[in-house]
């Protein structure tokens, strides 16, 4: 069992899932999830425990995204991207380095800031991908700020 750290300070127990992978893919958006917090929620990747680093690949304004980050790591021979949207700001320049205590920008989502995009309201929109593949995060095992991964894939045609 592999432990990563939680996108945000304060765990799935202060902030959970509050729309999952289900309700993304009836909307046609593919597997994804929300998680609401108020706006200027610092932000941190959501990385294995013990020395794992990423690599930012894109940053800032991408259409109905708003402001984003994304960025991959490879772990135990699979390679991860995950991709954070609605924004308020982000740090992180393309090819930057992340740790798990790097905050990579903070939340956004209130609609009518540049950096919401489509978004109805305050929160932090998810996705991840193993191996090419995006994974519904909801169906991992989550404890405190970490989570246990315990990943079920979902193969879809869409991708970011």
């Amino acid at each position: 069992m592999s432990i990563f750290r939680w996108p945000v300070d304060g765990g799935p127990q202060q902030y959970p899932i509050t729309r999952g992978s289900d309700a993304h893919i009836a909307d046609g958006r593919g597997v994804a999830v929300d998680i609401a917090m108020p706006v200027g929620t610092p932000l941190y990747p959501a990385l294995p425990l013990g020395g794992v680093t990423a690599k930012v690949i894109s940053s800032g304004p991408a259409g109905e995204c708003g402001y984003h980050v994304e960025y991959e790591f490879y772990w135990e021979g699979q390679q991860y991207r995950d991709r954070y949207c609605h924004l308020l700001s982000w740090y992180p320049h393309p090819k930057a380095t992340l740790h798990p205590e790097t905050a990579l920008g903070l939340s956004g989502g209130q609609p009518g800031h540049p950096g919401a995009g489509r978004s109805t309201g305050p929160h932090l929109h998810w996705l991840r991908e193993v191996d090419g593949v995006r994974i519904r995060t909801e169906d991992y095992n989550w404890e405190e700020e970490l989570m246990l991964l315990q990943p079920i894939p979902v193969s879809l045609d869409k991708i970011w």
